[in-house]
């Protein structure tokens, strides 16, 4: 025996109620300097924060990569940093913590107008975790902002 269908008028409730269940990344804030040295390291400082119920059980990757104007990736880096101890808190006392992070990447050595793009990735280097945000994004990897290397 099946169970009735959701009415419409519920809809929107039920989709608020799922996507607070297991993790919900969110990606708060990113900063990064606009302009780089072809080659150099640049800092880049985000901010998230774990808005679902549950902790990741994978270790997944913060990694960043840049794109030319033609969609070519032209460099791809990952970092040590997972996503195991970024817990959920939010209760009805207070928000979830917000993590911060600061990782050293370098740019790539061809100078140009590149997209910054993140992702959560496995260990094979995919993004498979979409992220909480409203961001322009194609196959998990999300565009954040753009960087002039020269």
């Amino acid at each position: 025996m099946r169970s009735p269908c959701i009415p419409n008028e519920y809809q929107p409730e039920v989709q608020e109620m799922l996507k607070k269940l297991g993790y919900r990344f969110e990606l708060r804030s990113l900063t990064h300097p606009k302009v780089a040295p072809s080659g150099s390291s640049i800092t880049i400082m985000s901010e998230w924060k774990n808005s679902g119920v549950a902790p990741s059980y994978y270790p997944y990757r913060v990694a960043y990569r840049f794109v030319d104007s033609s969609g070519n990736v032209e460099k791809q880096e990952e970092t040590s940093r997972e996503v195991l101890d970024w817990l959920p808190g939010e209760t009805r006392m207070g928000d979830a913590p917000v993590i911060a992070i600061n990782d050293d990447i370098t740019v790539p050595v061809l100078a140009g107008e590149y997209d910054l793009q993140i992702a959560l990735v496995n260990d094979l280097g995919e993004a498979k975790i979409k992220l909480a945000i409203d961001m322009p994004q194609e196959k998990n990897w999300y565009t954040i902002s753009t960087i002039t290397v020269n």
